[in-house]
């Protein structure tokens, strides 16, 4: 599972979908 940069979260860690949506280039995993 690649993280896209600017995920502030430690490896391992599940991060929350909320979070998730909240950032821009990380809301692609949502679609």
């Amino acid at each position: 599972t690649t993280r896209p940069v600017g995920v502030v979260v430690p490896r391992g860690t599940p991060t929350p979908r909320g979070v998730l949506s909240t950032r821009g280039p990380v809301s692609r995993g949502r679609g």
